[in-house]
């Protein structure tokens, strides 16, 4: 989407009356139930209608990682809905491609990563992001489109003007709202005192993450000056004020009840994002929210495509894996081998330790009867011992008794002899 960063202009400068024709990107989205009934008439832009990109905007985020945990958890956010934190550098009107910042309160409404169409369409008529727009002019315009799906009225960017103008907030510091015309909004918005919801906190422009949005690139710019209404807007709006109140209040029109019998319109801008965010990106195709036709063109287009690349794709790993195959089964012989020869090489020192045992059992066994022979020999040996020394003492003991006996004689022979 292109953008307008030209330095900001004089209120009478030759972009003073510009308009757009029919044909330009946002006549797509003419609120004409019937495509052959569009007009040929011009469709007014601002006048005056001026742009220049803002220097950084402040404040920095107050959102943590922490805070995104829990923003997952309390909106059912899915792992696909890619989130980023802001850093201390980053600031709400930075330019990423396929990036764009949204602030907590949009999820309060029921956003899931699809930008709701009128808005897309009105950011892309005045060439703004969408995230310039506050979030009670996001939860407006969402309350708007609703009623539409609810009560079938086409509501696009005529009606809108009709009955609102989009005017600066805070100081023209580059973020913009809603202000109703002459008493007569399309949707009734609570009570001031009645305003609760984080759409209308304080610090709600600190409370913003950065989100992917592939194939989008949203610039930040300046709108200078007033927009007169678009009176082909009229008949659209003025059917809708005749509607019961109760069914245009804006809480009633952002219900669960209410986004549930909404259009299956959303629905299909919900499943293109899904498959731009998770499919699409892998090989560069986005989807356009446009056209049915359209979407189905690109989309037949992305499948050709991706049917190529897989063809090509097997035909490749079917080389691969049939060049894989033969060297893991080379690989496999040789450790097969390797195994095999380990196995001979561990029986072979089996059979080497059982013959070693047979040699220390058998030694073992000499060892013992060598050990008995040698007993028996020392108890002989004990026994000779014992015995020679009786005989020795016996023998002693005779000789002592024999010399005793001879004394004793030669005594007894003596005393005859006297």
């Amino acid at each position: 989407m292109s953008k307008r960063c030209a330095s900001l202009t004089s209120p009478m400068t030759d972009r003073a009356g510009s308009r757009r024709r029919m044909d330009s990107p946002a006549s797509r989205y003419d609120s004409s139930p019937d495509p052959g009934s569009r007009s040929k008439q011009d469709v007014a832009a601002p006048i005056p209608y001026a742009y220049a990109s803002p220097s950084p905007i402040g404040p920095a985020s107050s959102v943590s990682e922490d805070d995104l945990v829990e923003w997952r958890q309390k909106y059912s956010l899915p792992s696909s809905f890619i989130l980023r934190v802001p850093s201390p550098e980053d600031r709400v009107s930075n330019f990423i491609p396929g990036q764009i910042a949204v602030y907590e309160a949009f999820f309060d409404h029921g956003f899931r990563g699809v930008i709701p169409s009128l808005i897309e369409t009105l950011c892309e008529f005045f060439e703004i992001s969408p995230s310039q727009l506050n979030p009670p002019s996001w939860r407006l315009l969402l309350a708007i489109q609703n009623i539409g799906n609810l009560e079938n009225l086409s509501f696009g960017v005529k009606e809108v003007l009709y009955s609102y103008h989009l005017a600066p907030l805070n100081g023209n510091e580059g973020r913009l709202h809603l202000r109703p015309r002459s008493g007569l909004p399309i949707v009734e918005e609570l009570s001031r005192s009645d305003r609760k919801e984080s759409a209308f906190i304080k610090k709600w422009q600190e409370r913003y993450v950065f989100m992917a949005l592939p194939g989008h690139s949203y610039h930040w710019n300046f709108i200078a000056g007033m927009h007169p209404d678009i009176p082909e807007g009229v008949d659209i709006v003025v059917r809708a004020r005749q509607l019961p109140l109760d069914r245009r209040q804006v809480s009633f029109l952002l219900s669960d009840t209410a986004l549930r019998r909404s259009s299956p319109r959303g629905n299909l801008a919900a499943a293109l994002s899904n498959l731009n965010l998770q499919v699409f990106p892998l090989d560069g195709t986005t989807l356009p929210l446009g056209k049915p036709l359209e979407v189905i063109q690109v989309l037949q287009g992305g499948l050709l495509r991706n049917i190529s690349q897989l063809y090509h794709l097997g035909e490749q790993l079917s080389l691969e894996s049939s060049s894989i195959s033969r060297e893991e089964l080379e690989k496999l012989k040789n450790q097969l081998s390797e195994e095999k020869t380990q196995h001979v090489a561990r029986e072979l020192e089996i059979r080497d330790l059982k013959d070693t045992i047979k040699d220390v059992e058998r030694s073992a066994e000499i060892s013992s009867a060598d050990a008995l022979s040698v007993g028996k020999k020392n108890q002989e040996l004990e026994e000779a011992m014992e015995n020679l020394r009786l005989e020795t003492v016996m023998a002693v003991s005779g000789a002592i008794i024999t010399a005793l006996w001879e004394l004793m004689r030669e005594w007894l022979q003596r005393k005859n002899d006297q």
